[in-house]
């Protein structure tokens, strides 16, 4: 044995040769430790689970380092649904004896089946919640949640009790006995279960044999026994005699009377009490259609966030993509002034949205405009101009008018406005030509055209 003063090991006695420790009443609290221990392993082996677990966890309370009863206790809580219980166990275990410790394979499969695991917290948390609906009395919104727990995890053996208590309060014996009957098959010596038992036997006994539940004990028999003993009355047999007529009439009367007396008795009684239920009822619905609207409203705000969110994402990367492709048009342009193509320089410019750029290329921007316009628009006009004079009017408009897109106060820019209504003549666009003519008119007074734009003006009108 081990001294667990010094740590030192010796064979025999009860004081240690080395420390000279007294280790006698260690000794006894890890050998009760060690028996019960084998306790708890034979009423788990017989599937016994409420016994073991109790068996288990006193054998632990006597030595903390039992760690094959810490690892055994966990697997019971684990079979019993209790998984929160059964890690704890494992991972104290685990700690204790680092190697060769099957608590580490139990804690690896557990997290190895997540979807497993948020089953049984899941139905642990309906259990939780259906203890307070229990407490505030709402017995039917506490079922609910205890039939959504046991079908989630149908080992919470706890679930199984409270939702049997919970029919027995509220008088539905038939299905009380239903989940009890389930909750026996898995344990059969729950106390808790064994106590509802003979509750139902006493408040309603089964009709048929074949309806009983086969898994109660000698004691519950006994009770039972003995409750429908005290209820039975002995009697007597009478000799048959003839009814009068006038004992039929004062019965039949006797028993209208006593009918009226009751009715009025209690019919008020049985108002109000059908008054208090129905407003119970009502009370029950606003609560489930308050806590259903509060979540679909904090549903709807999460989604309305998470929606804002995304929008915020989508514009950031936006700007990101239109700053490069902005930023390659910037550099596009760049070459083509480099290759002193003007015309396709200038339309490359007017593609870019300066908004998107950065710093540097602005100021590349801002230098392209000042000094490829001017360019482009001379040479616009040059072609415009050929073309007009060669009565090639449809390329002309079209040069013309680029000509005005990049012109900025150059002396060539009357003369392209009244090319163009000379254009718009041709063409029989005479709404056009009109406009032309009078802004040579109204913005260019000292123009060269200003005589040529009134003269066609006059004739057209």
């Amino acid at each position: 044995m081990k001294c667990p003063n010094c740590g030192k090991s010796f064979s025999f006695g009860n004081i240690c040769p080395h420390c000279n420790a007294d280790i006698y009443l260690y000794n006894k609290t890890i050998n009760a430790s060690i028996k019960l221990y084998n306790k708890g392993l034979d009423m788990a082996k017989k599937g016994d689970m409420a016994s073991a677990e109790k068996f288990l966890e006193h054998s632990v309370m006597f030595n903390k380092y039992n760690v094959t009863a810490r690892n055994l206790l966990g697997l019971v809580y684990f079979e019993r649904g209790r998984i929160g219980n059964a890690l704890k166990e494992w991972i104290v275990s685990s700690s204790i004896k680092k190697e060769n410790n099957p608590a580490k394979t139990y804690i690896d499969k557990v997290y190895k089946n997540p979807r497993e695991m948020d089953k049984m917290n899941d139905a642990v948390h309906m259990y939780n919640q259906a203890i307070i609906y229990a407490k505030q009395d709402t017995i039917d919104l506490a079922i609910i949640q205890l039939k959504k727990a046991v079908s989630v995890n149908p080992k919470l053996i706890e679930a199984y009790n409270l939702l049997v208590l919970c029919y027995i309060k509220i008088k539905k014996y038939s299905l009380a006995r239903k989940y009890l009957n389930r909750l026996l098959k898995r344990e059969r010596k729950n106390e808790k279960a064994l106590k509802y038992l003979v509750e139902l036997n006493i408040l309603s006994p089964s009709k048929s044999k074949k309806s009983q539940i086969d898994y109660y004990d000698d004691e519950i028999e006994n009770v039972s026994s003995r409750k429908k003993a005290k209820n039975s009355l002995p009697y007597k047999e009478y000799k048959k005699r003839f009814i009068k007529k006038g004992e039929i009439i004062a019965f039949i009367t006797g028993a209208f009377c006593s009918a009226a007396v009751v009715m009025a008795l209690l019919l008020p009684s049985m108002i109000d009490t059908r008054d208090n239920e129905i407003i119970n009822l009502k009370n029950q619905i606003e609560q489930i259609t308050s806590t259903e609207t509060d979540e679909k409203t904090l549903e709807i705000e999460n989604l309305k966030a998470e929606n804002e969110n995304l929008k915020k994402q989508l514009e950031k990367n936006q700007n990101i993509l239109y700053t490069q492709e902005n930023t390659a048009l910037v550099k596009e342009a760049l070459n083509l002034e480099a290759e002193n193509n003007y015309e396709e320089c200038a339309v490359k410019i007017l593609e870019i949205k300066p908004e998107y750029l950065a710093e540097k290329e602005k100021l590349q921007y801002d230098t392209l405009v000042e000094s490829v316009y001017p360019k482009a628009s001379q040479s616009f006009y040059n072609k415009g101009k050929s073309d007009f004079l060669s009565n090639n009017y449809n390329e002309a408009k079209i040069n013309l008018e680029n000509c005005l897109k990049f012109a900025n106060g150059e002396n060539f820019v009357d003369d392209a406005i009244y090319y163009l209504g000379k254009i718009a003549e041709n063409n029989g666009d005479i709404d056009t030509a009109k406009s032309y003519y009078q802004r040579i008119i109204s913005e260019f007074p000292q123009s060269n055209q200003y005589k040529n734009a009134e003269t066609s003006l006059g004739n057209i009108e």
